[in-house]
């Protein structure tokens, strides 16, 4: 294996190492994503209750109680808007790193083609090497052959 083989292979583990470190951190960066949608939809539906609830009860209105209730309304509205904006940038955090994962598999699978187109044209060199050896052995056996032949 020359020296070029050898740093290819290595370059190879490598990758390969890349690789298991970025799936790594593309599983955490989804995990991340699902628990940011998790909380999205809690709050969503924590809005829904609050609407289904309705409006203030028949008769006496309590302004505190009203004004707690209009609160909690803005809070959550801000907190589905937060969560939202959390979430698009955990996909989009997640488009990125599953485009450096692929890059990582495309670069990997390449340095592995070099690699095999390097061993098979080493092993067809020896090959020629081996037949071109056989050939220059056999070559004055069969003209001492050809030649003991013609003398008879």
């Amino acid at each position: 294996m020359s020296l070029d083989q050898k740093r290819l292979s290595r370059l190879l583990k490598h990758r390969l190492l890349l690789e298991r470190i970025e799936e790594g951190t593309f599983a955490t960066i989804r995990q991340n994503t699902a628990r940011r949608e998790r909380v999205l939809q809690g709050n969503q539906r924590r809005r829904i209750d609050l609407y289904e609830l309705g409006g203030p009860p028949a008769g006496e209105v309590d302004p505190a109680e009203e004004g707690g209730r209009s609160a909690y309304s803005v809070r959550l509205r801000r907190d589905i808007q937060s969560a939202g904006a959390a979430l698009e940038a955990g996909r989009r955090e997640e488009a990125m790193q599953r485009q450096v994962l692929l890059n990582g598999r495309r670069d990997r699978m390449a340095i592995e083609a070099l690699i095999e187109r390097r061993r098979e044209a080493a092993r067809q060199a020896a090959r020629r090497k081996q037949l071109q050896r056989d050939d220059e052995w056999a070559a004055p056996n069969w003209i001492a052959t050809r030649t003991e032949e013609g003398l008879r």
